[in-house]
């Protein structure tokens, strides 16, 4: 499947994959600095937000999640209950 990447600030690249993950990298070294997993199913999109802090991945398993761009931590899921 088709990847989804975006520049963020400090020169880095987040990745979102049908592997159930998003990734950001350094654009430099090109290594994974961290990987944020959670979702059940592909990883459709990824945005950072406006301070460079939080992502937000959304995901074929209906939901999207909030992470720490630092920590890698999910800070909160969003479900939909209808799917």
């Amino acid at each position: 499947k088709e990847v989804v990447a975006i520049f963020v600030p400090a020169r880095k690249v987040v990745t979102a994959s049908s592997d159930c993950t998003a990734r950001l990298f350094d654009v430099e070294s090109c290594k994974c600095e961290r990987t944020f997993s959670g979702h059940t199913a592909s990883v459709n999109s990824v945005e950072v937000s406006p301070d460079g802090r939080s992502l937000l991945t959304g995901s074929s398993d209906s939901s999207a999640r909030m992470f720490c761009l630092e920590s890698g931590e999910c800070e909160q899921n969003f479900f939909d209950e209808l799917s």
